[in-house]
């Protein structure tokens, strides 16, 4: 009964010990419990942040694609924009060489008609003056016929 009791004791010791393993162990396990709570906290809060990236990263790439068509777009608008403002300038040019080919053309008609003026003023003084010699030829000729007869009646 000495042995038994021994072999009481014993076992209450083993299971003492084992009792204190499972504790033991059971702790362990709760503080692996919380690591892996904290490590699954971690792997959501990564996969949340690799969302969020992803979404700035399509957010990102829509804007520059936004951009890339604006700045397309303006350097259109402004490729056209200098087009019509050349081909206006190019229009008004045009207009004002012929505003100066007309100037110039009113100008050569005034001096044609003042020339066509002097030219009539000069043919009349011709016929004039042509007026004038015949008339003084005449009046020599009248008095050389004159004077030929005093001469010959003298």
């Amino acid at each position: 009964t000495l042995a038994a009791e021994r072999r009481v004791v014993a076992r209450g010791a083993e299971l003492t010990i084992a009792e204190d393993r499972a504790a033991a162990e059971e702790a362990e396990a709760s503080r692996l419990g919380a690591r892996l709570e904290q490590a699954e906290g971690k792997v959501h809060d990564a996969q949340q942040a690799l969302r969020l990236t992803r979404m700035h990263a399509a957010t990102a790439k829509v804007v520059e694609s936004f951009h890339r068509q604006s700045l397309a777009d303006l350097s259109a608008d402004h490729h056209q924009a200098l087009g019509r403002q050349e081909a206006e300038h190019e229009e008004q040019m045009r207009a004002v060489e012929m505003m100066a080919q007309e100037r110039d053309l009113a100008e050569m008609r005034a001096w044609h008609e003042e020339l066509s003026q002097s030219q009539a003023e000069a043919d009349r003084k011709q016929k004039l003056m042509q007026g004038q010699q015949r008339w003084l030829r005449g009046v020599r000729l009248s008095a050389a016929a004159q004077q030929q007869e005093e001469v010959e009646a003298y």
